[in-house]
């Protein structure tokens, strides 16, 4: 048994990261660059999810595609998009290190039970997008309005001052506890898919090689699964917390409100409104970020000291 152990670990050594031995700096810059990259890819998908789940817009998907390019031709795709990037970006560089911090805090913790351990992907998950969400809760709000098709005024300064006016700073962080459950939940089951799957397919499939850094196939396939899982899991409260969100005028009381009168008015349905290109969006991006993730942390990763050497 101790010599199969061994095997495994030897097995998939290059794919599980220590803290100690990161580039804290480099891989924070590096979160960065690529999430503001991996958003202007997927920014039109989100405008067209937004504005499929809201109130305001009962439509099939392609008649939200082509409303938005009438109202704005390619620039409506990408409305608010430099409030998502330009507050959001530091937040995901903390993201980043949380993740890494928290994962090795669990796994690495032989006083903790084994079941913590092995859910370690999911608590980290979880508390490092509640860490997150306290910088991308505003800037998503202000991003939903602008999208909105039943507002007059589009700009980020107009709906900055609308919101301030009407609610003070509290509507900057309206549906923050569902929020909360929404990202916590689609982030534990992605990380959660995503590790245990690296674990058995991580190396399968070899595509080649990135310097030192050898790409796999496999890395592809967790990385969509996990999203597509993430995404069935949480599409429904995505539509309750959009439309919460979105709520200008304060029609609805709470999620269970939300939830009551989609349920009347639209049934079952209602609660699938935008999955087809959030799933789209989301499977695509997570095949593309589960590489540059790896790769990240590969090149984020300093020299391992040498076990023989006994100055390390």
């Amino acid at each position: 048994q101790a010599t199969l152990d061994e095997l495994s670990l030897n097995e998939h050594s290059n794919l599980h990261v220590e803290w100690e031995h990161l580039d804290q700096y480099r891989l924070a810059a590096s979160a960065a660059a690529v999430y503001a990259f991996d958003e202007g890819l997927m920014f039109p998908f989100w405008v067209t999810k937004t504005r499929q789940q809201s109130d305001s817009t009962r439509q099939a998907l392609r008649h939200v595609v082509r409303q938005v390019y009438r109202e704005g031709g390619m620039r409506g795709f990408y409305r608010g998009y430099h409030i998502a990037i330009g507050v959001t970006c530091p937040g995901t560089m903390v993201y980043s290190l949380c993740y890494q911090k928290l994962k090795h805090v669990f796994s690495s913790d032989q006083s903790m039970p084994g079941a913590v351990s092995a859910a370690g992907p999911i608590l980290a998950g979880f508390v490092s997008e509640l860490v997150y969400l306290l910088w991308a809760t505003p800037p998503e709000i202000i991003a939903q309005r602008m999208v909105d098709p039943s507002r007059e005024r589009h700009t980020a300064r107009a709906v900055v001052e609308e919101l301030w006016a009407k609610e003070g700073w509290r509507g900057f962080f309206r549906g923050f506890p569902l929020m909360v459950v929404v990202n916590g939940t689609c982030g534990a089951t992605w990380w959660f898919v995503y590790e245990h799957m690296k674990a058995a397919f991580g190396r399968t499939y070899s595509l080649g090689k990135i310097g030192s850094f050898d790409l796999s196939a496999g890395k592809l396939m967790c990385g969509a699964t996990a999203s597509a899982a993430a995404v069935t899991v949480g599409n429904p409260l995505d539509v309750i917390k959009t439309r919460l969100q979105m709520d200008a005028g304060h029609r609805y009381r709470n999620a269970w409100h939300v939830l009551t009168e989609l349920l009347a008015k639209e049934g079952p349905r209602g609660l699938l409104r935008g999955y087809l290109p959030t799933l789209v969006s989301r499977a695509f991006l997570g095949a593309w970020s589960s590489i540059t993730y790896e790769l990240v942390l590969h090149f984020s990763t300093a020299a391992k000291p040498d076990a023989s050497d006994p100055s390390s």
